[in-house]
């Protein structure tokens, strides 16, 4: 077989001493070179930052720069991080969210369905609802004090309770109806008399045995009302006094010259009463004449008590 011989390796040749020195030299120029570049850089700068030195506000020759606070020495920090601040924080928030529900959830505003209504007889519930204004309001914010006064505004409610049951979501008004404790008989027809002296249509079915007061003129209204409105108080009062005394001389009339005025029962006798003054000298009197007519002493039908000495014709 024969041989194989590899191809001879050449190998550059080595440059000359002075190539050598003259490439060393070169890069020692870079070098410095550089090094002036970076100097002179840093002299720019210098200058650039006493310039700028010599324009900022200073005192006592010291430049004043700002620093920033340093979070761990602010003096807040220790709030923030104490444990009554985030509970106190936490409920806060707790609150705010209870505060923000009640005022949007439906649950906690009032329709028709949300109130109750008692004591009611004779009065409309509905007629109530429109006049109680509780539509839409939040149950939180309700004033009773405010909606009691518009149920008492209707005179035939003689008294009105409003209270709220929040944990049920209801309001409940308790509604005290108005009763007559007398009729005034006019000619426009009967009205029933209130405590206070107001004279209201009758409503619903009007209690049996009140006292009666035939004026058909309406002549007894109380001064600066309308006509029929509501009866003169002292003309009711005396009505009442006269009643407690004589219960059996219903039905008592009433005229502006004499005031009151009825029939003894079972007796051709008519009294002229006139007010509630001196009952006890009138009742007298009314027993003294009824005495004298009896027995034949006296004669007439008209037996007169409103003044110091009875009257007879």
């Amino acid at each position: 077989m024969a041989r194989q011989t590899s191809a001879p390796t050449t190998k550059s040749p080595p440059l000359p001493a002075a190539k050598r020195r003259a490439s060393a030299g070169g890069q020692a120029q870079g070098t410095a070179a550089r090094s002036r570049i970076n100097q002179r850089r840093k002299q720019r700068i210098t200058r650039q930052v006493r310039r700028l030195e010599a324009v900022l506000p200073s005192a006592n020759g010291v430049i004043w720069r700002p620093e920033l606070p340093q979070i761990g020495s602010w003096p807040g920090w220790q709030l923030l991080r104490a444990r009554w601040f985030m509970v106190t924080v936490f409920l806060l928030l707790l609150l705010a969210g209870f505060v923000t529900w009640v005022h949007v959830d439906e649950r906690w505003f009032l329709y028709r369905e949300d109130v109750r209504f008692s004591g009611l007889h004779y009065l409309d519930s509905e007629e109530l609802w429109r006049l109680s204004e509780i539509d839409g309001w939040n149950l939180f914010w309700l004033d009773t004090k405010g909606v009691r006064q518009r149920l008492m505004s209707n005179p035939y409610v003689a008294d009105a309770d409003v209270y709220v049951t929040p944990w049920l979501g209801t309001v409940n008004l308790d509604i005290t109806e108005a009763q007559p404790i007398a009729l005034w008989l006019t000619d426009n027809g009967t009205r029933w008399l209130l405590p206070s002296a107001l004279a209201l249509e009758p409503r619903g079915p009007t209690p049996p045995g009140l006292l009666e007061i035939a004026d058909g003129g309406a002549v007894a209204s109380a001064p600066g009302v309308a006509l029929g409105s509501a009866i003169d108080a002292d003309v009711l009062a005396s009505a009442q006094s006269l009643l407690a005394v004589l219960p059996d001389v219903a039905p008592l009339r009433y005229n502006r010259q004499i005031g009151l005025n009825f029939q003894l029962q079972n007796k051709p006798y008519w009294v002229y009463w006139g007010d509630g003054s001196n009952i006890v000298r009138k009742l007298e009197n009314l027993a003294a004449v009824e005495q004298l007519l009896a027995d034949g002493t006296l004669q007439g039908t008209v037996i007169d008590v409103r003044f110091e000495r009875p009257y007879v014709k």
